[in-house]
């Protein structure tokens, strides 16, 4: 005959099958967490494997261009020739943003700019670029150009989710559309422009690495202007009238009739907005630079800043021109403008300086 339960041996029953139940319980928590860990894993691996094969692809079309030794060439003093003294014309060209999203509304209607109007604006540029070459060449012998391309040309994606708010396209896409606005307008400078030389020093800029740091070696080969450069330097290899200035080194020195001139994108000068602007951190970093590289002037953008400082060198303005940042940030309104100017071979100086409105 079966024992009959007492009511403390059913609830010791109940309180035995509570506890099987909680540990079975305790081992499927653990068990949807370590599925959970492992979806976000899996998408995480994803992404990763997605990003390496997008650095991968970047790596080899960089090896394949830096194969071409391009280095800077001297432009050589020029003598006068029917009563006109011989210059150089600088051109710097820097800071375009060409695909970056501004809206009218951000800027309290002062500016906008998308691709279509970045397209423009470029094409502006080059057209009184032309114009200003041709008029200086009817009072001086201007027989070379200098046209610096300076960096930040795109967006990119080094300040993560806000670039890719600012811009709907990828790094790579961002290039192609440089690309094609920098071949367009270099083809139009060699059909119009009667001149023997036009030298072009490249400096990447900050917003086109590929990375979330600045990284000081071998930085070109983190950077996606870099393989713009040598990719414009292969396109040109057969034209005789073109030379390009791709090296690794971070700062360019391009001879002016033996005025020197150096170039930096201007991401290492540190300036805490002071009373004095961009003057002291300027001057502060070119005298510094000054005997190492041997320049005359120097010429930086980076700022979105149109000036020129005598006895230093030139800052750079923009094509993007007054952007969210720029509003949101406070900054004092500035047009869309680049820096243009006549260096004098017989004086050693900076004759005229000119601004390339867009």
């Amino acid at each position: 005959m079966a024992t009959k339960k007492t009511p403390k041996d059913r609830l010791e029953e109940v309180a035995s099958e509570a506890a099987s139940l909680s540990e079975s319980l305790e081992g499927l928590r653990l068990i949807a967490k370590e599925q959970a860990k492992a979806r976000e894993a899996k998408k995480l691996l994803q992404v990763s494997e997605a990003r390496v094969q997008e650095l991968s692809d970047a790596v080899a079309c960089y090896e394949s261009l830096r194969a071409s030794d391009l280095r800077p060439i001297k432009i050589k003093k020029g003598r006068a020739r029917q009563g006109k003294s011989p210059h150089t014309f600088l051109a710097l060209a820097s800071d375009w943003h060409s695909c970056e999203i501004v809206e009218s509304s951000e800027t309290g209607g002062r500016n906008k700019h998308n691709e279509s109007i970045g397209r423009e604006r470029a094409n502006r540029y080059f057209v009184d670029l032309v114009r200003l070459v041709r008029e200086s060449q009817q009072r001086f012998l201007v027989d070379d150009l200098i046209l610096w391309l300076g960096g930040d040309f795109m967006v990119g994606e080094m300040h993560g989710v806000e670039s890719a708010r600012s811009c709907d396209l990828a790094p790579l896409e961002e290039i192609a559309v440089i690309k094609s606005i920098f071949i367009g307008g270099i083809d139009y400078l060699l059909a119009e422009l009667d001149l023997p030389r036009i030298h072009v020093p490249c400096s990447p800029g900050n917003h086109g690495r590929s990375t979330l740091e600045y990284r000081y070696r071998k930085s070109t080969a983190y950077s996606y202007e870099a393989y713009l450069y040598r990719d414009l330097a292969i396109h040109y290899a057969d034209e005789p009238r073109l030379s390009f200035d791709t090296s690794d080194e971070a700062y360019k020195v391009a001879d002016a009739g033996g005025f020197k001139v150096g170039f930096h994108h201007g991401h290492e000068i540190r300036y805490g907005g002071g009373v004095g602007g961009l003057s002291v951190p300027f001057r502060r970093s070119f005298y510094r630079l000054q005997s190492t590289y041997d320049m005359d002037a120097m010429c930086i953008g980076h700022f979105h800043q149109y000036g020129y400082y005598s006895g230093v060198g030139f800052t750079n303005g923009s094509l993007v021109g007054w952007n969210s940042y720029a509003a949101g940030k406070g900054l004092p309104f500035e047009p869309p403008a680049q820096v243009a100017a006549l260096i004098s071979h017989e004086r050693g100086a900076v004759g005229r300086v000119m601004p390339i409105w867009v």
